[in-house]
């Protein structure tokens, strides 16, 4: 068997960059990024006798929160993702995810205690435009946002990287689509930072393509009575973690994901889960050749309690408002069909690349009930 000796250097930005420099802080800072000031930081205290991490939640399973997290864990969530994947010492994996966070911080945790080659870009919309055609990586993580930037810039770099987890925000119909053509191993997550990231993980292309999260190893699910996912993680010693994502239960390590109890809404009587809808209407125009960013917001009614907003990005492909609300009343089943479109310039994401709800109810549903005043 051979012994692999650890990798004394990783690359960031291009450069490269010694462990050993950045655990004696003989790196010079003056000339560096934010990020990379607080790249060098994360390593450094990984490196060092630090036995703890405090990472924020994003209000996955109830209001955001600072959790403490041992060294010890955060390792075994690392190593348990090396085995996942079959990741060996000396291949190469990619972070372009943002360190500060844990989705980031678990990428170069996993490079350093795998003995991984590690690249390190920023957490920008195209992470490979200055990747090397010919850099081979054998694993990456990112956003919808970043996969979706990429199949429309540079979608030839795809082909270099052998596996690509999805995360941060759900995939929506039209992008899963597009993956099908792409030769890389694609997964989608499910992750949390309660989780210390993914503790289920589903297929999104090939012939194992599946809409069904299975269980990493040590991990089993249950539901409550609102039908939420609970999880229960032996490796990272988690009891009945509580989450508000509603789900199908196949069995105790697989599920069905139906989108978030919190974005329940009750409109003529029906309850309606927000992201069900999306998926609908994400084919629909798709159909229409209208793919653009949208998401679905709810505003109070007085015959229907609540009705459905559709908020939609505009393009130069303009959009005929009476038409497109037609067609939607035609093809969903009753009540899941918006009342109101509004055409805005740019929908809010949340820093991890998610649709921010409350702030795009803020900024374009205020407007448009002030205007109508």
């Amino acid at each position: 068997m051979r012994i692999h000796e650890p990798l004394k250097s990783f690359i960031l930005h291009g450069n490269s960059f010694l462990y050993q420099d950045v655990l004696e802080e003989n790196i010079d800072l003056s000339d560096k990024s934010e990020f990379e000031i607080e790249t060098f930081s994360i390593i450094n205290k990984w490196l060092s006798a630090q036995k703890n991490f405090l990472l924020k939640t994003s209000g996955s399973t109830g209001k955001p929160k600072i959790i403490n997290f041992s060294k010890e864990k955060i390792k075994k969530s690392a190593l348990r993702t090396i085995k996942t994947f079959h990741l060996n010492p000396g291949q190469t994996v990619l972070n372009c995810l943002n360190t500060a966070h844990v989705a980031g911080l678990l990428m170069l945790v996993r490079a350093i205690e795998g003995n991984l080659n590690l690249i390190i870009e920023s957490p920008a919309a195209n992470p490979l435009v200055n990747i090397d055609e010919g850099r081979y990586i054998d694993f990456c993580a990112m956003t919808p946002y970043q996969a979706e930037t990429i199949l429309n810039d540079t979608p030839s770099k795809f082909a270099n990287i052998n596996t690509i987890l999805i995360g941060g925000a759900a995939l929506n119909p039209s992008l899963e689509r597009r993956f099908h053509n792409v030769q890389s191993n694609i997964y989608q997550s499910y992750s949390m930072t309660e989780t210390l990231t993914h503790v289920a993980i589903r297929k999104v292309n090939g012939i194992k393509k599946s809409n069904i999260y299975h269980a990493l190893q040590g991990v089993s699910f249950s539901q409550d009575s609102r039908g939420c996912l609970i999880i229960y993680d032996q490796t990272l010693e988690i009891d009945a973690l509580i989450t508000n994502d509603m789900v199908h239960l196949v069995d105790n390590t697989s599920f069905k994901w139906i989108g978030r109890y919190d974005n329940v809404i009750n409109t003529g009587g029906i309850k309606i889960h927000i992201e069900g809808v999306e998926e609908e209407i994400y084919e629909i125009l798709g159909d229409l050749g209208l793919q653009r960013s949208f998401c679905l917001l709810s505003i109070p009614d007085q015959k229907l309690t609540n009705k459905l907003v559709l908020l939609i990005e505009e393009s130069d492909i303009k959009i005929d408002t009476n038409f497109l609300l037609l067609e939607l009343k035609r093809k969903l089943p009753k009540y899941h069909e918006p009342k109101t479109l509004i055409k805005v310039p740019e929908l809010i994401l949340t820093k991890s690349g998610k649709i921010d709800r409350k702030r795009n109810t803020e900024k374009y549903l205020h407007e448009y009930h002030r205007l109508r005043k």
